[in-house]
């Protein structure tokens, strides 16, 4: 997360999705790589050169652009009564939530406790003046939090 948002603050666009089938490289629209293997190292898969199937791949994965969230999103400060103590809003924690992830994937995504998360989410839940996560992503997004590429 801490390398996304290095490159974000560099001027490189970032989306999150929850599920994505496949882990795949494109390089210029030019060429692919598809690991064989989906653990961390794998060393052999597939390079693809400019074709139909190479096609495809930036077609599918232009798809799931579109429909991941922008991982951008605006620091406010809570309200001053908010259970926050002041803090600024938990920024990763909301680009998390509004994307759909769980307590559990949150924790191991952020690398805390799921208790952790659960105090987090209170607090920003109170700094938000919400009572539900649904009530808190109406808020952030009329709030503005949530940023949206057009």
């Amino acid at each position: 997360m801490a390398l996304v948002e290095d490159a974000a603050d560099r001027g490189e666009d970032a989306r999150i999705l929850t599920e994505i089938p496949l882990k795949l490289v494109i390089a210029d629209r030019r060429f692919a790589l598809i690991p064989f293997a989906l653990e961390p190292g794998a060393e052999a898969g597939l390079f693809i050169h400019k074709s139909p199937l190479l096609t495809a791949l930036t077609s599918f994965f232009d798809v799931l652009w579109e429909r991941a969230l922008p991982l951008r999103i605006r620091s406010i400060k809570p309200a001053k009564d908010a259970a926050s103590n002041g803090s600024p809003l938990d920024e990763p924690l909301l680009t998390l939530m509004a994307a759909g992830f769980h307590d559990k994937e949150i924790a191991r995504e952020l690398g805390v406790a799921p208790r952790t998360v659960a105090r987090r989410v209170s607090r920003l839940l109170s700094a938000l003046g919400a009572e539900t996560r649904f009530q808190g992503g109406i808020e952030a997004e009329r709030l503005g939090l949530l940023e949206r590429q057009e």
